[in-house]
Formats: structure tokens, C-alpha cells, sequence
């Protein structure tokens, strides 16, 4: 039977953060959510055993891994991070709906249970509110390469009979989109070509994961080919680290003025966050291959202009926390999102600790003017923003105590434990 899942466990209490306090020390990154969670997804398309290390043991993949359980998937943790997972047959192609609404990330099922069984039905999906976040290009790619979608009260049924093919060019670079389409044309299609297709990195794991099972998939520019294979085999994969982690780790060490080590970090998926750090002041070196060394110690800072964009762009889930950073900083910043242009529900909250926000709608286009912030009371509104408001904390005079912390625990692991070794003072208050 699946455990509970530890999610629940939280709800109501508050994490109490000391701020004013410097991070200094080390911390070892781990794998990526955003990485891990599609390819536990991508793993129904094989048949035989697969294992994946370095996987985040984190509430998101527990919900995941429930889902996948009532699909007939058998896993198991065969290490602290190493999950091996077996899905010799599948018993439904219809998800649990109760689950589903607990992630976004679980609408990329769709692609694999289709790929695999020529079906599949799906309720909408839930996750972090950051505004409109539509599925209308995952199902405008679908029906582009031959499958039949149809919409009915929250949930999307699809199904084909012949052989995937065709071309798709996507209006809007989509993450989701994009591997969902690819995991639907793994197996049985003739020719799929996606155009204006997502390249981030977590998509770009993706293909390798399923190349090194025996799929033919090839990547040139923003185009991805997908030919199908009939079936693949079973292997072992690392996934690759957390860039989202190691960008608020390395922009906490900044919003307090300390120095920090990271490892087991890709230094070329953070070049958009060192960049932007340089450009205020501070100082972030590769120190050792997997390692980087950030110092903003004794530091004049300079207020930037931050737009996020699709990758190599600045990514928007370090949006929220760079607002965090920049809130310290004197002078005037702004911020625009071109990715979830209405992810500013996080911005009142960041206010409640002493953030200087200017905004006229409800479109993230806002300006930070940097000063003191002063610990106070605020709650979680999704997990990005949770990153935000404990970079915020830490950086505060005073104490803060942050509700809503379940949030955190969907995409940040051990995220208490490792700030503890940085020197960060915090405590759990029911």
C-alpha cells in the first residue's frame, strides 16, 4: 500500500526564521524536480525495469508515484535517492483524479499513457496558481499528429488508431507541450517534427532518458524529430541537478551577503542567474568541476532590470525569488515575467516583510526599491514564491514566521536542514 503522503503533514504549521544572519558553508544541490517528475512519466513507456538516481525525494514525486502505483506501476527505493520502477503492463489509462489535481506536472501523463495504450482520459490538472496556465497547445500538438481529443467537463479523453505523424509548430515555447508530444510519439509514429519546440534543459533530459532506452529522437535549434520505435528497454539514468534550487540557494547567500558553496551543481544551466549576479556585484565563480562559489560579502549591489524568458532566458521560477534578492538591494529594480505574466499572488506577501513593490495590474511588470526588510508575518501561496518569502526571512531584521509551508515541500528537499548548515536559525510552530 502507498504510504501517506507526507504533504498533508504540515498544513497549519509555520516555519520561524531568525534573520540577519549571513549564510555561510556548504551544500550539496540536489536532483531536479522539474527533470524527475517526466521522467518517472516517460518510464510507462517501457516495459521493462528502469532506474532513476538522483531523484528528489520530495512531495510532488511521492503524488506522482501514487498515480503511477494506480496505473501498475511496482517501484521502489533501492537507495537514499536511486527509484527503480516497473511497469510490465497497464491496468487503467484513466489517472485518479483526486491526485492529478494535486500537480500541473501531472498532465504530462497524457503523452506516455497515449503512447503506450493508444488511449488515454485525464482530468485537468492542478498545482501552483500562477494565473492561466492552458493546455490548449498540448491538445492543438496532439490532434497535429493524429490523435483525437475530445473535452468534456474537465477532462480531456484522446485516443489514436494509425501510426503518429506530422508537424507541429508550436505559437508559444511550451515546456509541457513539447514532452508530452515527444512520450506520445516515442513508440508508434512514423515522422513527428515539432517546430518552436522547448529546449530547456529538463526537456533536453528528457530525449537523452529516452534515447538511452532505444528511442530516436534528435534535437536541431528549436526543432525535435521524434521517431517512433515500436518499444524500448529498460536502463538506468541520472537525473540532472536542480537548477531551480541551486539558483535560490545562490540568491539567498546574496540577500543575506554571505558566501556559499554549492555542489553537484550544471553550471551552464545557471549562466542566466550568475549573469544576472554579476551584474549586480556579486561574485560567482566555478571553483571546481560541479562546484560554484558565491560571495556577496561586504558588497555594493546594484538594482538590475530582470525580464523571464523561456531558456536561455532568465527562468520564471526564480522570478519570485530574485524579487526576494532584489528587495535588498538599494535602488530601483523591475521585474517583468514573459512566461506566467500574472505570477504576482506572492507579491503582497513579500510586502508583509518589509518589500518596497510597485505594481499597477495584475501583470508581474513591477518595480523593488530595495531597503531594510523587517521580519513579520506571511503565507505560501505556491512553491516558488514560498522560496521567495524564506529568502526575504532570512535576510529580514528579526523574526518571521512563514505559513503554508506544504508548499515547500513539493519542490525543495530538505530544504530546513540544508539552510541549518549554512548557519540559518529556524524553527517549526504548529
Amino acid at each position: 500500500m502507498t504510504p501517506p503522503l507526507s504533504g498533508t503533514t504540515r498544513s497549519g504549521h509555520a516555519l520561524l526564521i531568525q534573520g540577519g544572519i549571513p549564510l555561510a558553508g556548504e551544500v550539496e544541490v540536489s536532483g531536479a524536480k522539474n527533470a524527475a517528475l517526466p521522467l518517472l512519466a516517460a518510464s510507462l513507456l517501457a516495459r521493462d525495469p528502469v532506474t532513476l538516481h538522483r531523484v528528489p525525494r520530495i512531495v510532488d514525486v511521492e503524488v506522482l508515484l501514487a498515480i503511477l502505483e494506480h496505473l501498475g506501476t511496482r517501484w521502489s527505493w533501492t537507495g537514499p535517492s536511486s527509484l527503480t520502477l516497473h511497469t510490465p503492463e497497464l491496468v487503467s489509462v484513466f489517472p485518479p483524479p483526486a491526485l492529478v489535481l494535486r500537480m500541473r506536472a501531472s498532465f504530462e501523463l497524457l503523452g506516455p499513457i497515449l503512447g503506450r495504450e493508444g488511449e488515454a482520459e485525464l482530468t485537468f490538472p492542478g498545482g501552483c496558481r500562477l494565473g492561466p496556465r492552458p493546455i490548449d497547445q498540448h491538445i492543438r500538438a496532439m490532434r497535429a499528429i493524429g490523435v483525437h481529443v475530445t473535452e468534456i467537463e474537465g477532462s480531456v479523453t484522446a485516443a489514436y488508431r494509425q501510426p503518429l505523424a506530422g508537424r507541429v509548430r508550436f505559437q508559444i515555447r511550451t515546456v509541457g507541450g513539447t514532452r508530452n508530444a515527444i512520450m506520445a510519439a516515442t513508440l508508434n509514429a512514423t515522422e513527428v517534427v515539432l517546430e518552436n519546440a522547448s529546449t530547456e534543459p529538463e526537456v533536453l533530459a528528457l530525449v537523452d532518458f529516452l534515447n538511452q532506452l532505444g528511442a530516436r529522437i534528435f534535437v536541431t535549434g528549436d526543432t525535435i524529430t521524434v521517431c517512433g520505435v515500436g518499444a524500448l528497454s529498460g536502463g538506468e539514468y541520472n537525473v540532472i541537478p536542480d537548477r531551480m534550487e541551486a539558483g535560490t540557494y545562490l540568491l539567498a547567500a546574496a540577500a543575506t551577503r554571505g558566501r556559499v558553496t554549492l555542489h553537484g551543481v550544471e553550471p551552464t544551466h545557471l549562466a542566466p542567474v550568475v549573469d544576472q549576479l554579476w551584474r549586480a556585484g556579486a561574485s560567482v565563480k566555478l571553483v571546481a568541476p560541479g562546484t560554484l562559489e558565491m560571495d556577496a560579502r561586504s558588497r555594493a549591489l546594484s538594482p538590475l532590470f530582470v525580464t523571464a524568458e523561456p531558456y536561455p532566458g532568465f527562468p520564471t521560477d526564480l522570478h519570485p525569488q530574485m524579487a526576494a534578492f532584489l528587495a535588498t538591494v538599494p535602488g530601483e529594480s523591475r521585474i517583468v515575467d514573459r512566461v506566467f505574466p500574472q505570477r504576482t499572488a506572492y507579491l503582497p506577501e513579500l510586502a508583509r516583510l518589509g518589500a518596497r513593490l510597485t505594481w499597477e495590474s495584475d501583470l508581474a511588470d513591477f518595480r523593488i526599491g530595495g531597503g531594510p526588510l523587517s521580519g513579520g508575518e506571511a503565507h505560501v501561496t505556491d512553491l516558488r514564491a514560498g522560496g521567495a518569502l524564506v529568502i526575504a526571512a532570512l535576510a529580514a531584521t528579526g523574526t518571521s514566521a512563514i505559513a503554508g509551508i506544504e508548499h515547500l515541500e513539493r519542490g525543495y528537499q530538505d530544504l530546513e536542514r540544508k539552510l541549518a548548515t549554512l548557519g540559518a536559525t529556524l524553527s517549526l510552530k504548529a
